[in-house]
C-alpha cells in the first residue's frame, strides 16, 4: 500500500518546536524501523533541512521549506505555494490513501483524492471540533482559534459526545467533496524515552529536586501557574528555596515575545531568579538530558488534545502533575498515574509538588504506573500496528 502522509515538521534533527512536530518525527522514525510493507511518502510542511529524497526503500520525502505559519492561514502567499507542492506530489506518486494531521492540510489534497483521505486526531478532545474546520474554511486558522476554538475548548470533558453529535450533523450539510473521514490515534513516543529513568527516587548531585514545565512559550500554556506555585512553596517555607530548581522550557515564536518578558518580569517580580529557568530551543538530545534529570514535571496548558509533553513524562517515568484540559483526564487517573488540578489553581499545584517531595514512596509507585501507562498506549510499534490495522479497514 502506498501512504502518503502530510504534516508539520521543521527539520528531523532541527530543535523542538512543538508538540505535532515532534510526532510527526516520531511517525517517520516508526515507519522506517517497524512497516517494511507499505510505501511512505512524508510531505513535512515548513521542513528546513537538506536530507535525501529516499530516506530508504519503502520511504521518500518531499521537503517543503516554507515558513508553517504560513502555511496555516488561508489566502497567504506560502499557502498557496504549500498547496500546490502538495497537490503536485500527490499527482506524481498517485497514493491508495493520504493521512492528514492537521484538519486545515484537507484543504491541500486534490478533490478526486478526498474519499481516499484519512483525517487523524490525536485525541478525542479534537473530534468534534475538527469536522467543524471544512464549514469554515473561508475562515483563517487563526481567526478560527480566537473565536470558535478557544470558546469551545473551554467545555468540560463531558460534553464531547453532544459536541461530536453536533459536528457529523453539521457535516452531513456539507458538499461531498469536502467531507472527510477522521479517526482518533494517539501519536507515538520516540521509543528512546521508555529507555530513560531515574534510578532512585533520590536528590540530584546538587541536593535540589527538579521540576520541569515543556510546553510552548505562549499564554494558552498558562506558564506563570507555575512560577505562582513556586512562590507559593517558598512562602511556607524557606528551606524549600535551597531544595528547588524549576525550569520552563518550550519553543516560541517572534509574535508571542511579549510573553516570554510578562514570565521573564514575573520571575524577578518575586525574586525567583534563582530558583527558575527558561530554556528555548532545545535540540532532541537537550530534552531528553532534562527529563533525566528531572524529578517532577507539571503540565499547566489551559487548552490540549493529548500534549507531547505528558506523553514524554510519562514515558521517562516523571510523576506528572497536569491540568484537567482535553483528554488528560482520560490518560491520567488522579492519584493513580499522575495528579490533577484545575488550570489556575496554583496552591493545589504547590501542594501536590510538596506532596511528591515529602513522599519518595508514592513518588516512585506514581513514577512506576505512569511508565506502565505509556508503554501500552504510545509505542512507535504499536502505533504503526494500530494505523495498519486503520488503513485496511479503510481500504476495504
Amino acid at each position: 500500500m502506498k501512504i502518503c502522509m502530510i504534516g508539520a515538521l521543521n527539520g528531523l534533527s532541527s530543535p523542538v518546536r512543538g508538540g505535532p512536530e515532534r510526532a510527526f518525527k516520531n511517525i517517520i522514525r516508526g515507519a522506517i524501523k517497524y512497516d517494511q510493507e507499505n510505501e511512505y511518502i512524508f510531505v513535512p510542511l515548513g521542513f528546513q533541512e537538506n536530507v535525501p529524497l529516499a530516506l530508504n526503500s519503502h520511504i521518500r520525502l518531499y521537503p517543503t521549506p516554507i515558513p508553517i505559519a504560513s502555511t496555516l492561514i488561508i489566502g497567504h502567499p506560502y499557502w498557496a505555494q504549500a498547496k500546490k507542492h502538495v497537490i503536485r506530489v500527490i499527482n506524481r506518486e498517485r497514493p491508495d490513501v493520504v493521512l492528514c494531521h492537521d484538519p486545515l492540510f484537507i484543504t491541500f489534497v486534490p478533490h478526486d483524492i478526498r474519499k481516499r483521505t484519512i483525517l487523524i486526531l490525536h485525541g478525542p478532545f479534537w473530534k468534534g471540533y475538527s469536522l467543524l474546520y471544512p464549514s469554515l474554511k473561508f475562515m483563517n486558522k487563526l481567526i478560527y482559534r480566537r473565536f470558535v476554538l478557544n470558546k469551545l475548548s473551554w467545555l468540560n470533558i463531558k460534553t464531547l459526545p453532544l459536541i461530536i453529535c453536533v459536528a457529523k450533523c453539521l457535516q452531513q450539510e456539507l458538499p461531498s467533496r469536502l467531507r472527510v473521514k477522521s479517526v482518533v490515534l494517539e501519536n507515538p513516543v520516540n521509543e528512546e524515552f521508555f529507555n530513560l529513568s531515574r534510578k532512585n527516587w533520590s536528590l540530584n548531585s546538587d541536593g535540589k529536586y527538579h521540576i520541569i514545565s515543556v510546553g510552548g512559550i505562549k499564554p494558552l500554556k498558562n506558564h506563570e501557574t507555575l512560577i505562582l506555585a513556586v512562590k507559593e512553596i517558598l512562602n511556607r517555607g524557606k528551606l524549600f528555596r535551597t531544595k528547588l530548581k524549576a525550569k520552563i522550557i518550550g519553543f516560541y515564536e517572534d509574535s508571542f515575545n511579549w510573553y516570554y518578558r510578562e514570565l521573564v518580569s514575573l520571575i524577578q517580580k518575586y525574586s525567583l531568579n534563582d530558583v527558575i529557568d527558561i530554556a528555548t530551543d532545545l535540540e532532541d538530545n537537550a530534552l531528553r538530558d532534562e527529563y533525566i534529570n528531572a524529578d517532577i514535571c507539571v503540565h499547566t496548558g489551559l487548552i490540549e488534545g493529548l500534549p507531547n509533553a505528558v506523553q514524554e513524562a510519562m514515558a521517562v517515568g516523571l510523576p506528572i502533575i497536569a491540568t484537567r484540559s482535553g483528554d488528560i483526564p482520560l490518560i491520567i487517573k488522579h492519584k493513580y498515574n499522575g495528579f490533577l488540578f484545575s488550570g489556575c489553581d496554583y496552591k493545589k499545584l504547590a501542594s501536590y509538588i510538596e506532596l511528591l517531595m515529602n513522599d519518595p514512596r508514592l513518588a516512585r509507585s506514581i513514577s512506576k504506573k505512569a511508565r506502565e501507562t505509556a508503554y501500552l498506549r504510545w509505542s512507535l510499534e504499536g502505533y504503526i500496528t494500530k494505523l495498519n490495522q486503520i488503513l485496511k479497514r479503510f481500504i476495504n
